[in-house]
């Protein structure tokens, strides 16, 4: 399950990907001066990516009871909050809980499932997921200071 700004999106979700901070440096060498001179900032913010097989609603919802739950996901890029991610594809009542900070909301996508072309839910027929939808999704954060508190 995530949780970003207080929505929660229900599911599994993988381990989350998360990048090293980013470092920024300038380095200039002046004609007749040996060795260059390194201007280094500290280390900054850093790229998280989420992939989650979203699982909503029951055997009563209907495709359309999606798109209201898509909007708010919509609404949410960028703003700026915090991220709770918790549970994973093999183990979700599992306590692997991830918390991240001063994270702003980048984009998401609909992500296929192996076998599927195009990305998109797909009704749970066989009941594995409680009769309702799943889908596969990435979703994609910029934590802008890298600290996981």
């Amino acid at each position: 399950m995530i949780n970003y700004t207080g929505l929660l999106i229900p599911g599994y979700t993988k381990t989350p990907q998360v990048s090293s901070p980013d470092f920024k440096v300038r380095r200039v060498h002046n004609w007749g001066r040996q060795g260059v001179l390194e201007v280094r900032s500290p280390p900054g913010g850093r790229a998280i990516v989420l992939y989650h097989t979203l699982v909503f609603g029951g055997t009563s919802t209907s495709y359309q009871q999606l798109d209201p739950f898509f909007e708010q996901i919509d609404n949410l890029v960028g703003h700026h909050g915090g991220l709770t991610v918790a549970g994973g594809l093999t183990s979700p009542s599992s306590v692997a809980r991830h918390q991240y900070s001063n994270c702003t909301f980048e984009s998401w996508t609909k992500a296929p499932f192996p076998g599927q072309e195009v990305g998109g839910p797909i009704k749970d027929v066989g009941g594995c997921f409680g009769g309702g939808w799943i889908m596969q999704m990435q979703l994609s954060f910029y934590q802008i200071l890298a600290r996981r508190r």
